[in-house]
C-alpha cells in the first residue's frame, strides 16, 4: 500500500461516498438545529436499519445515555412494526409513536436506510413534532444520498 493513501480516502472508496465521520457531523448539526427549533424535543438520535448509531444530540445528557442500545432497540421497534403493517395489508409505515408517562419516543425513517428518533416531553404537541421531525429526516436524506 503506498503511503500517500490516507484512511479517508480508503473509506471512501469502501464506503462510494464522503467518511463516515464526515456525514456524521453534518447529521448532527441538523439535529441541533431541530432542538433549536422545537424546545419540547428532548433528545434525538439517527441509527442505522441494522441498529448502529449514526448520531445523536440531546440538551439533556441524561435523555440519551447509551446510544448504541437505544440503537439497536430503534431498529428492533421500527422493522416489526414494518413487518405488521405489510402483514396486515396496510402498507409501509410512517412514523412509530410510543406514549409514556414521560412524553412521547416517535421513530421515522430518514431516507431509506435510517431511522430517526426523537423523544419529547409531555406537553409536546404531536402535530408539530411531526412536523419538524419530517424537516430533520429530509435534510438527513439530503445529506447522505449526496
Amino acid at each position: 500500500m503506498s503511503e500517500d493513501i490516507q484512511p479517508e480516502e480508503i473509506l471512501e472508496a469502501l464506503t462510494g461516498g464522503p467518511a463516515v465521520a464526515e456525514i456524521a457531523d453534518k447529521v448532527r448539526t441538523i439535529l441541533e438545529k431541530l432542538l433549536d427549533m422545537n424546545d419540547t424535543i428532548e433528545g434525538v438520535l439517527v441509527s442505522t436499519l441494522e441498529g448502529l448509531p449514526l448520531a445523536w444530540y440531546s440538551r439533556n445528557p441524561n435523555v440519551i445515555k447509551e446510544e448504541g442500545k437505544i440503537a439497536a432497540a430503534i431498529t428492533v421497534i421500527f422493522s416489526t412494526s414494518e413487518r405488521n403493517s405489510l402483514d396486515l395489508n396496510r402498507g409501509h409505515i410512517d412514523h412509530v409513536i410510543i406514549r409514556t408517562d414521560g412524553g412521547y419516543i416517535i421513530l421515522r425513517l430518514a431516507g431509506e436506510d435510517y431511522i430517526l428518533a426523537a423523544v419529547t416531553q409531555p406537553n409536546a404537541k404531536l402535530g408539530v413534532v411531526l412536523r419538524d421531525l419530517k424537516w430533520a429526516a429530509d435534510k438527513i436524506k439530503e445529506v447522505i444520498e449526496k
